[in-house]
């Protein structure tokens, strides 16, 4: 697009500035269809019909990075910082359509964790956590006894968002690394047989984070289907189209996937409309604890739940609802899953979990 620029100095003609803004709203127009041209996006939703959402223009998220076999502790560090950064406002996919800023950084060691017990991963805390499982996957071991139940080892990763119900703002997520039951790595750098790659399975967790549902279903078809940006209900996933397949939010994953590294015309419409430039509430602060939350669990059927870069079907989602009077009521989407596709060592394809997330093929 060119400027208009003044002749000798001279006024710029009234008609000038006109023409000038009727050009860049017809290649902003022209852009937008553009973006627009693939299937579509799909978002969580509470129970009360509330899509999810940021209501802050910065979120800041801590990453735990540690050394694996086939990965070192920066490796895994710039693998987290990638997948956050593609979702980021400043990404050059985006094309500075959106105010959304995330923020990533290495937890220091006054922040320690402990990423063996899965309440302090998900605690409903204001701390965006990134953690790779390595000792245990969804288990916490209390007296030789489970005091949780264990995820389901076919899932790469999984999302936990606590919400309020009534808005579906976000107040907290957590993404899980399942390193229990996967081999994981910087595909690019490595070659690892049936191995999963960090960047690709966290990019898809990150559309969780930021409120984003799977574009199809696998297996049994949910009830109600949900409706993708467009109106039109979710398909399962065998019958998607191309360009569902090639969304980041495609809820499987086969080992040395790629694809979900780079986002597709889908994902990026969705960041550019949910939390578009000209929406931003500058509030650069983190969200307020609410007082007196003592949280319990309770069954939302309503609700969705998500996990990993590339997910499972979802059935229902618990929540967690403050018990306190006159406190906000909070939602729980645990399991946001992306789940693997055909893990040959164990002999057999993956069938539907009881979590949403991503799958590996």
């Amino acid at each position: 697009m060119r400027r208009v620029s003044r002749a000798a100095g001279g006024p710029v003609p009234p008609m000038a500035r006109c023409a000038a803004r009727l050009l860049a709203l017809t290649v902003l127009l022209l852009a937008t269809g553009l973006s627009r041209s693939a299937a579509g996006y799909v978002r969580y939703e509470t129970g009360l019909g509330a899509p999810y959402a940021w209501f802050q223009s910065r979120v800041r998220i801590e990453g735990y990075p540690q050394d694996l076999e086939n990965m070192t502790r920066e490796q895994m560090r710039g693998a987290m910082q990638a997948a956050v950064a593609a979702w980021d406002r400043r990404a050059p996919g985006l094309g500075g359509c959106s105010y959304l800023e995330l923020d990533f950084s290495v937890a220091d060691a006054s922040r320690a964790l402990d990423a063996t017990v899965t309440a302090a991963v998900t605690a409903n805390d204001q701390r965006n956590v990134v953690v790779m499982r390595t000792d245990v996957w969804g288990c916490d071991p209390t007296s030789g006894a489970q005091a949780t139940p264990c995820y389901d080892p076919n899932a790469l990763a999984l999302t936990t968002l606590t919400t309020l119900k009534k808005t579906g703002e976000i107040l907290d997520a957590d993404i899980e690394i399942n390193g229990v039951d996967d081999v994981w790595g910087d595909l690019t750098v490595v070659s690892i047989p049936h191995g999963q790659d960090v960047q690709n399975a966290l990019t898809h967790e990150m559309g969780h984070f930021i409120g984003l549902d799977h574009p199809c279903y696998l297996g049994q078809a949910p009830d109600p289907l949900p409706l993708d940006d467009t109106g039109a209900p979710t398909v399962n996933c065998r019958d998607a189209p191309a360009s569902v397949r090639a969304a980041t939010m495609f809820p499987s994953s086969t080992p040395g996937d790629l694809g979900l590294r780079t986002l597709s015309p889908d994902d990026f419409a969705a960041v550019c409309d949910i939390y578009a430039l000209g929406r931003d509430p500058h509030d650069y602060s983190l969200p307020a604890n609410p007082a007196g939350c003592a949280c319990r669990a309770a069954a939302d059927p309503g609700t969705r739940r998500g996990a990993g870069s590339r997910r499972a079907p979802y059935p229902g989602r618990q929540q967690r609802q403050d018990d306190a009077a006159g406190a906000p009521s909070l939602g729980l989407s645990v399991a946001l899953v992306l789940v693997a596709r055909s893990r040959r060592r164990r002999g057999h394809p993956v069938g539907p979990t009881t979590e949403d997330g991503m799958t590996a093929q």
